[in-house]
């Protein structure tokens, strides 16, 4: 029963739970359906007033775009009645200034043509007065050219009377300088034949023939050092009977053999120092007029008006680097432009930059070979050295001074416009020509040109020589056939003994520059 029961009250809560829940769903439904009937209603609010708004905005737009027609419609027709009337006013002003130009034009036009005839007329009186001056001027001109050609005929029978005078004159001075530079160059010849004989007899005099005491043979003695040889020097030596063999193989005798004692002291001291006597003179004071050695010459101008005299050098160059007794320089540096012997060259060229200096070659006699070379024998050019030694040197600026004789050349070529007169020896005839003749001490004078400078003649040993007409150099051979060869040539001089003479320097040596 109370299972029965209680299945009757669970039954009676759950009818009364289901009725709740059934009612509270029926609610919600409800509830739901009314807010989506309400939501509805309101979209339908909202279309109808943005439908409201959106027809007046576009009518209130249809409007104010109907106003704003008739506004420019108004705007448009006002400014057409404006831009008439302007046109109208600016063609009425233009109307009238071209009026007013019509009439400046036509008074410009009235006063350009009365200027133009006034200056129509000016310009005619001026050609009418031109024509009159160029009539008077070619009248003058006329008389000009008629006076002018007899003053020219005057003039020229003048003038041939003064060239036919100046050109006597001029073959007279051509003749007179002819005769002078023969003269200089038979005494140059002279000169150097005997300074080339005389260091030939000083070289053999400086070896002696003598017999050796323990072999009995023949030995050659050095009378400076006493050094002996066995093999005769190549300079020549001193034979036991004095004569001197000559290192060209010639046989003479001593002249110092027939000189008195006194005569050869006075030979021996021509080369001395003349103030004391014992060294050899190396300088010669163009001032005082005497030969002094290195070390007399500083003493004795040091000081007072003697220190600024000049000195030519006599004999070897001095080294400018020894004290005391300089040595015999061996070189010339051409960068230094100075002299050195061969211990200082070796002690200043040695290393650095001096040892790339190119040097110019000095033998024994002072004689410089002008074509410079460098520590590796290689050629270096032409160079011209030091201020007692015709120099110069380099300038700075990589030009090479000429040599004194090089410049003599070419102021007398500039004097001379250039030009190489053949110089002949011999007298003017009556026909105003030069016709050769014997020259004075045996020397017959051909006068031959040969080959523009040059002129043959031949000496007193009826030997043929040609003498330059320009630069007054001579020379025993031929110069125009081998001219352009070499800067030096060869020659012969009496005794067959070769020499070397080199047209551009004017220099002679026995010692052949190709060595």
């Amino acid at each position: 029963m109370r299972w029965a029961y209680n299945a009757m009250v669970r039954a009676k809560q759950q009818k009364a739970a289901a009725t709740l829940i059934q009612a509270r769903a029926r609610i919600l439904i409800a509830k739901v359906k009314v807010r989506a009937v309400r939501l509805e209603h309101k979209k339908e609010t909202s279309a109808l007033l943005i439908q409201s708004f959106w027809r007046g905005r576009v009518a209130r737009i249809i409007v104010y775009s109907m106003m704003i027609e008739r506004l420019e419609e108004k705007s448009s027709i006002l400014i057409q009645s404006v831009a008439r009337g302007r046109q109208g006013r600016l063609k009425v002003q233009r109307i009238r200034r071209r009026k007013i130009e019509m009439r400046a034009a036509l008074i410009i036009q009235t006063r350009a043509r009365g200027i133009s005839a006034r200056m129509r007329c000016i310009r005619l009186r001026q050609e009418r007065a031109k024509e009159r001056a160029r009539m008077a001027k070619a009248a003058v001109l006329v008389q000009k050219c008629y006076r002018g050609h007899r003053d020219r005929l005057k003039t020229r029978i003048i003038m041939n009377s003064i060239r036919q005078r100046i050109k006597l004159e001029t073959r007279m001075a051509i003749f007179v300088q002819a005769a002078y530079r023969g003269m200089m160059c038979r005494k140059k010849i002279k000169m150097m034949r005997e300074e080339r004989d005389e260091a030939l007899l000083n070289e053999a005099r400086q070896f002696v023939e003598v017999t050796d005491e323990d072999s009995g043979n023949v030995c050659f003695q050095n009378v400076e050092t006493g050094e002996n040889v066995w093999t005769p020097p190549p300079s020549g030596y001193t034979k036991q009977d004095g004569q001197l063999m000559l290192s060209t193989g010639k046989v003479v005798e001593d002249p110092m053999t027939n000189m008195t004692a006194e005569e050869k002291k006075a030979k021996l001291l021509e080369k001395k120092c003349s103030e004391c006597e014992e060294r050899n003179a190396t300088r010669k004071c163009d001032q005082c007029g005497d030969k002094f050695c290195a070390i007399c010459y500083r003493e004795a101008h040091t000081q007072g008006a003697r220190a600024q005299h000049v000195w030519q050098r006599l004999g070897h160059i001095e080294c400018a680097e020894c004290e005391g007794v300089p040595k015999a320089a061996m070189r010339w540096c051409v960068v230094c432009d100075d002299p050195f012997c061969s211990l200082h060259w070796d002690d200043l060229h040695k290393r650095g930059a001096r040892a790339l200096h190119p040097f110019c070659p000095i033998d024994s006699n002072g004689t410089i070979d002008y074509e410079a070379v460098n520590a590796r024998g290689e050629k270096q050019g032409r160079f011209a050295v030091g201020p007692q030694n015709t120099g110069g040197g380099d300038d700075g600026e990589g030009n090479l001074n000429l040599i004194e004789e090089e410049q003599e050349v070419q102021e007398e070529e500039e004097e001379e416009g250039g030009e190489g007169y053949a110089l002949e020896e011999g007298k003017i005839g009556d026909d105003g020509e030069i016709h050769a003749e014997a020259g004075g001490e045996g020397e017959q004078a051909q006068g031959t040109e040969a080959g523009g400078e040059w002129s043959s003649y031949f000496d007193e040993e009826s030997n043929q020589y040609w003498c330059n007409n320009v630069t007054g150099e001579t020379t025993y051979d031929d110069p125009t056939s081998n001219q352009g060869e070499t800067e030096w040539t060869k020659f012969e001089d009496d005794d067959k003994n070769p020499y070397w003479h080199n047209a551009t320097t004017g220099d002679s040596t026995y010692d052949s520059p190709f060595a």
